[in-house]
């Protein structure tokens, strides 16, 4: 019996079906599998899912995200370790390298930082993301001029580089550099950017600082873009308080911070803000609670003390006037001897014995980080040297400050465990925790 000429061709049909589908099967994997769906699918995942499809094994685009989340979850450690593999897979990926500098500064490891991130610029000399993050390190750090050369290499690199354009225009004001040349930063930063509010906002300050008229506008064109933005309420409410004139301005710097404290209720000095404006206003009852709150955390800050005077002036209580009149006298003075000590140690270049006494005096007063950044100054150190932390702990247990000290000298015995004059400082903490010693040896 001859085959039927039907089998031939319904073998042709299914095979063609068969190839079809898996055509499709390819195409619907290819499409599931692109970059773009790949890093929407990791975007919507919470901490513990990443954790389980980590188990399954993973690729840069899990362990970038992986380690956000990490980050967003403080648990800064592990986010380290994580986005180093993930740099390690993918070692030409600026926004790894970003979010792993984040991680150790977060954790204290500048140093750690600074050698990453030098590095990918010595293994990507053209390309001007590798100069930006570095440039923004230097900016952290406050080494001005670092940070000017290595943000000016990034937009010579790329002259169409918005956010490079957006971080050599803060450099510039926040170092009080040329005008002409910051100005002509900001304005390519808004040319390239003309939506993004912090562009709007960073040239509202520099014509504020200018004394410059545009700069209402300014304010009022960046709260437009970012209307539900805490930092351009309290910015804009501040421009109000210094700048404004008349009842009208008044009302809206009082308005300005409310907005600022309603989107974030810790800001305190909207909440000194928000006291001066009612005090203009002679709403002397409702300045008390804001400004009381200000002044215990901007404890060195002595325009909230002599606000809170006013306050008390008006209200009729000239006890609590004398008492906040004494401090607003006695924060002033601490505040002229820091502006001396610093503009002794600015003078001359890399004058540490003039950097000593910076550090020594602010860590006395509790200021950390800038008691930390000033010690390895003068020491010579990144600012995460087991010396450099143990010195400030040691500083700040002299001035008397016990809790703020603990901190800094469990943050350099994580990183130095072994180190003996570390241990030796947690030790005289420990004591004083305990109440088993009376003095803290330098």
């Amino acid at each position: 019996m001859s085959d039927s000429p039907v089998a031939p061709a319904k073998n042709r049909l299914v095979m063609t079906v068969s190839l079809s589908v898996v055509a499709v099967l390819i195409g619907i994997w290819g499409l599931l599998n692109q970059p773009a769906v790949v890093e929407m699918r990791y975007s919507r995942m919470t901490l513990a899912e990443l954790e389980k499809e980590i188990g399954k094994g993973a690729d840069a685009r899990l362990l970038l995200r992986y380690g956000q989340r990490l980050n967003e979850a403080k648990r800064f450690d592990e986010a380290a370790s994580t986005l180093e593999r993930a740099a390690t897979a993918a070692p030409d990926r600026s926004d790894i390298r970003r979010e792993w500098a984040k991680a150790q500064m977060a954790r204290g490891d500048a140093s750690g930082a600074f050698q990453q991130l030098r590095q990918f610029v010595g293994t990507h000399p053209n390309l001007p993301e590798a100069h930006l993050l570095l440039g923004r390190f230097y900016l952290s750090v406050k080494a001005g001029k670092k940070a000017l050369a290595a943000l000016e290499k990034a937009t010579e690199l790329n002259p169409l580089f918005a956010d490079a354009w957006e971080s050599l225009a803060l450099v510039r004001y926040e170092f009080a550099l040329d005008a002409v040349r910051t100005e002509e930063a900001m304005r390519k930063a808004l040319e390239l950017a003309p939506k993004n509010p912090d562009n709007h906002l960073l040239y509202a300050r520099f014509l504020t600082r200018e004394s410059r008229p545009q700069a209402r506008d300014a304010f009022q064109k960046a709260l437009a873009l970012a209307p539900d933005s805490a930092t351009i309420h309290e910015a804009y409410a501040d421009f109000l308080l210094q700048r404004g004139q008349g009842e009208e301005d008044r009302q809206r710097a009082e308005d300005e911070a409310r907005a600022a404290l309603r989107e974030n209720p810790d800001l305190h000095y909207s909440k000194y803000i928000l006291g001066a404006a009612l005090n203009r206003r002679q709403v002397f009852s409702e300045a008390e609670t804001p400004l009381l709150g200000a002044a215990q955390a901007l404890n060195r800050d002595p325009a909230v003390a002599r606000e809170l005077a006013t306050t008390y002036r008006g209200l009729g209580r000239n006890g609590d006037a004398e008492h906040w009149q004494g401090e607003y006298l006695r924060r002033q003075k601490y505040q002229a001897e820091r502006q001396r000590l610093i503009a002794d140690a600015l003078t001359v270049p890399n004058n540490r014995p003039a950097y000593d006494r910076v550090a020594t005096f602010l860590a006395r007063h509790g200021e950390v980080e800038e008691a930390i950044r000033y010690r390895a100054l003068a020491l010579g150190a990144v600012p995460d040297d087991a010396e450099v932390l143990r010195q400030v702990a040691n500083d700040l247990l002299q001035g008397g400050h016990l809790m703020t000290a603990l901190p800094v000298a469990q943050r350099a015995g994580t990183r130095y465990p072994q180190n003996v004059g570390v241990r030796e400082t947690l030790r005289r903490i420990e004591e004083r925790l305990n109440g088993t010693a009376t003095t803290a040896k330098p």
